[in-house]
């Protein structure tokens, strides 16, 4: 099974990228469970939203524990306990996370010992504060910090 958390903040569209996600899993035949989760809701507004998807019935239910993979929009995110993005987080765990600082600054600071992918900010979403809380960058740079990741594109035959 699949357990993917996105963390970002209301407006940033982490709950679109959470539902687009489960619906190509579903497309490809996937049982899914995609949910937001969010407190009071407003723009700016800390929220996470989940994927789960396996090839069989899904039986577990709330939140994921123990992401396999964890999306972060908003690296301010990080050191707010409330907003949970570490919480569960194991060896086993990625992390990709939108930020203009390098992965291995992150990886001291948070003591994460999983694979940490970071995107870096366009230039437009590093401007200034008033940038922040809009969509996440699509970065110009990126880095990682342990091994490289192996990334392969299939084509699954249509049905």
């Amino acid at each position: 099974m699949y357990r993917i958390r996105f963390h970002g903040r209301g407006g940033q569209g982490m709950k679109t990228a959470a539902n687009i996600l489960g619906s190509a899993f579903f497309a490809e035949g996937f049982e899914v469970q995609d949910a937001p989760r969010y407190g009071a809701e407003r723009r700016g507004a800390p929220i996470f939203s989940y994927v789960r998807a396996a090839r069989s019935t899904i039986n577990e239910r709330g939140a994921i524990t123990r992401p396999d993979l964890v999306v972060v929009a908003d690296d301010t995110l990080l050191p707010v306990p409330a907003a949970g993005v570490l919480q569960g987080c194991t060896p086993r765990t990625v992390m990709l996370l939108v930020s203009g600082e390098a992965a291995e600054a992150w990886r001291s600071r948070l003591k994460f010992s999983g694979l940490l992918l970071v995107m870096g900010e366009s230039a437009s979403a590093s401007a200034g504060p008033s940038s922040r809380g809009r969509s996440p960058a699509t970065g110009s740079t990126s880095s990682a910090a342990g091994p490289s990741p192996s990334i392969r594109a299939r084509s699954a035959p249509r049905r």
